[in-house]
């Protein structure tokens, strides 16, 4: 009778271990799921990347691993296919005039950490973008996008009335 007692109690735990793995990855896809949502539906453009290095490792563009719609609006882009594609083929003209801020942002994901913040105005676009860039993986990084344009032109009339 014991030697069933141990046979069901061995069984048991493994059900108990097999349940609470199905348990964590079933949490695990939950939790995924819900941050995916969160960046699809935000109202300022998202993208994960991955920077694009030369053979001395410094920063020559990204690639688009993730986009969000909101991105597409303030850009003023149609829903083109760009997962996969490097920044500088979708946005030639940007890739050249802003090279800076492609170096900014391939030191904080060579880091694998930190972020920078900077406001600038996009020709492409004719508006006045604040971009937050952060990373928390090697090689990767996340790009906040808000179109400023009216709290810019907001700023400018306000400069106007107090010089009037």
């Amino acid at each position: 009778m014991s030697v069933q007692v141990e046979k069901l109690e061995k069984n048991m735990a493994k059900l108990t271990i097999e349940a609470s793995a199905e348990e964590f990855e079933k949490a695990v896809q939950d939790s995924r799921t819900k941050y995916h949502t969160l960046f699809m539906n935000m109202h300022s453009g998202f993208t994960y990347n991955r920077i694009v290095t030369n053979e001395k490792n410094i920063p020559l563009d990204f690639q688009f691993i993730e986009v969000n719609s909101d991105f597409f609006k303030i850009m003023g882009i149609g829903r083109k296919k760009i997962v996969g594609m490097n920044f500088s083929d979708i946005f030639p003209e940007c890739s050249i005039n802003y090279s800076d801020w492609i170096t900014e942002c391939g030191k904080v994901a060579l880091a694998g950490c930190g972020r920078f913040d900077k406001e600038f105005y996009c020709r492409m676009t004719k508006k006045w973008l604040y971009l937050s860039v952060y990373s928390l993986e090697k090689g990767f990084f996340a790009a906040l996008y808000r179109d400023i344009t009216e709290q810019k032109s907001a700023e400018k009339q306000l400069k106007k009335a107090k010089l009037a």
